[in-house]
């Protein structure tokens, strides 16, 4: 058996806050991103665990609710010594009648932490009571609307029981946060406090407000004769320590303790050539007893990724510039690397288009080793210009459709993904048919609302490998919807409407033909049939504000397991538990503006909530932007 020592050691990691989060006076609460903790659990171990780890679990309390003081106060009634085990304690609200059973219970607590944000509903009785029973040495107080106080009676009770223990009981009091900084709204509350701490022997004040000038109560703290330490706790931006910060130097000497602000420093380096020493052997050649064979392999590996390949894959990066110097190193490396550098051209000017035309005229094979193409530019590429590049696989442009044409005679069994920026043209069925392997097609308009495609008269056979069908800027006609309508899409799985002018007939048209092999759909709209249109549907993405009302089939939908939505309405519907019955596969619903809320106040009176937990009763997780699911709060129950 390991002595309690050891083991208190090896649990403490688990079990302690920090003292940084413990002392935060941040206006949002480092607690406020709630997650359950597992470490409680240590306690069920054994009952060696549990008679160590107990004093370690409650040495330092965190109370954010209600409920959560009302649970401690249950476990202090039955078992007072746990009491005893509180050396520090922060209280973000006012928390009614347990306060009192709780302080009553921590005779040996050291450090407070206590919040002002009270609203009139929230009790102060139990803190007014619990308050005077203890004598902690530090006390830190935050009130975060100090620009819009509140002011009711609980608070004020509070607020006087707060300064009576400063002045007469809290003979051990030496460290003292105070929240007030030079704002009008809380200069005689400020004021009022400072005559009380400068009545004590305080030794250090730390002053967690902003500061634009030294208001009279921080004058009034260096009369206290005790006083060793006055810390403004946020560092002052340069250009008013210049002025302030001197002030404050000249007055408060070594009293004062302040910080200037630093300007973040950049996290990403320039890059900077790292200084290579001599070889010890100048003659020394690598890989000299290796194969040719071996030695390309591994030279290819190598220049794959100081040419950045990967990375150019996409077109967000911006291009190195140590790459080209890679190829002058020696003719062995240029041979090698002029591949990587052609793999993925990055077209951002009508110049880098010519100048990418003028080299496939004079040297043809490089068209061989371009896998993407990139171009941000309109009319970018001349018929020409696609010619040798047969082995393209990913390209994003806006192209003439008689340079689509080309691009499908030369790269048409290769190419793996087209983006297709449409302009004012006709897109037919012959400058699609000879793309035999494309698995992705992405097609907008270069004009928003111009969108025509090749009236069809009965369904076509093309694009049989495409799996992937992204539809941009729909026009009003709705002419793309219709062609394919018409397109039998064999091998089609997701499919991406997005950035619609609104319901459009035609969307009805589509889901139809393809719904029963689309198991990915985004589309902007709720109020379309598209789950009963889609049986075999895994998720769906709606780009507008989701109603789940609107949704419902007729039949339970057995193979929906996720909604992703930009919204929810401005009022939350109920939903009906029948309703979740016509999902029984349902697991998630993601939205993707939905943050959740912070305090108490904010949790009861906010609609999301209560749909999320009618939504966990049905198994089914309401997720926010971060992809966070709510979690159930404890109830405000107290029995005493």
């Amino acid at each position: 058996m390991l002595p309690d020592e050891i083991v208190s050691e090896i649990l403490s990691p688990a079990l302690q806050v920090s003292e940084k989060r413990f002392s935060d006076t941040s206006a949002i609460s480092p607690f406020s991103d709630y997650a359950p903790s597992s470490s409680a659990a240590l306690l069920l171990v054994c009952k060696a665990w549990l008679r160590v780890a107990t004093p370690l679990l409650y040495n330092v309390v965190v109370l954010r609710s209600t409920a959560q003081a009302n649970a401690l106060e249950r476990v202090l009634l039955a078992h007072p010594e746990f009491g005893g085990y509180i050396r520090k304690l922060r209280v973000e609200g006012g928390y009614g009648p347990a306060m009192h059973t709780i302080l009553k219970t921590a005779p040996r607590m050291t450090d407070l932490f206590l919040s002002l944000t009270i609203w009139p509903r929230d009790g102060t009785e139990g803190l007014c009571k619990g308050l005077p029973l203890i004598n902690p040495r530090r006390v830190i107080v935050v009130d975060p609307r100090l620009d819009e106080p509140l002011k009711h009676e609980p608070l004020s009770e509070l607020v006087q029981t707060l300064l009576d223990c400063i002045r007469n009981t809290w003979s051990n009091l030496r460290v003292f946060g105070c929240p007030y900084g030079s704002s009008h709204a809380g200069k005689e509350a400020a004021m009022t406090m400072s005559q009380a701490l400068i009545e004590t022997q305080i030794h250090t004040i730390i002053l967690g407000g902003i500061f634009k000038d030294i208001p009279r109560n921080v004058y009034l703290l260096s009369k206290s004769p005790s006083l060793k330490i006055l810390e403004f706790q946020r560092p002052f931006p340069k250009a008013w320590y210049e002025d302030l910060g001197v002030t404050i130097k000249s007055y408060f000497g070594a009293l004062a303790k302040i910080s200037v602000e630093q300007k973040p420093t950049a996290t990403a380096q320039a890059f900077v050539a790292p200084d290579i020493a001599p070889p010890a052997n100048s003659s020394f050649i690598p890989m000299e007893s290796a194969s040719e064979e071996v030695r390309e392999i591994v030279w290819k590996r190598v220049l794959f990724f100081a040419m950045y390949v990967a990375e150019c894959r996409s077109p967000s990066f911006s291009l190195h510039t140590s790459r080209l110097p890679i190829l002058t190193v020696s003719k062995y490396f240029h041979r090698l690397a002029l591949p990587c550098l052609y793999e993925c051209p990055l077209l951002v000017s009508p110049d880098a288009i010519t100048q990418l035309k003028n080299r496939l005229e004079r040297d043809p094979l490089l068209g061989s080793h371009i896998r993407r193409l990139f171009t941000a530019t309109k009319n970018a590429f001349q018929d020409d210009v696609l010619v040798p590049v047969p082995e393209t696989h990913t390209r994003r442009q806006c192209i003439p459709i008689k340079a689509l044409r080309v691009l499908g005679k030369t790269a048409g069994d290769s190419l793996r993904e087209l983006s297709l920026t449409v302009e004012d043209e006709t897109l037919t069925v012959s400058a699609l048919h000879r793309f035999t392997e494309l698995r992705v097609l992405e097609i907008s308009p270069y004009a928003y609302g111009v969108n025509n495609m090749e009236p069809l008269h009965s369904p076509l056979k093309i694009l049989k490998n495409v799996h992937t069908l992204r539809l941009d800027g729909l026009d009003a006609k709705g002419s793309c919807l219709e062609f394919f309508s018409r397109v039998k899409l064999e091998s089609l799985h997701t499919l991406v409407v997005s950035r619609c002018l609104g319901p459009h007939p035609k969307y009805e048209r589509m889901l139809t033909a393809h719904g029963s092999k689309v198991l990915h759909l985004t589309i902007g709209y709720s109020n379309l049939p598209m789950v009963e249109s889609c049986p075999n549907l895994v998720d769906l993405e709606i780009l507008d504000e989701f109603n789940l009302n609107e949704l419902v089939p007729d039949t339970p939908h057995k193979s929906l397991v996720k909604i992703v939505a930009r919204s929810l309405p401005n009022w939350v519907e109920k939903v009906e538990l029948d309703v979740l019955d016509k999902f029984p596969a349902l697991r998630e619903i993601h939205i993707k503006n939905l943050e959740w809320p912070k305090t108490e106040r904010e949790i009861e009176y906010n609609q999301a909530v209560a749909l999320a937990e009618i939504f966990l009763s049905h198994n089914i997780k309401l997720l926010s932007r971060e992809g966070k699911p709510w979690v159930p709060r404890l109830k405000a129950e107290r029995v005493v």
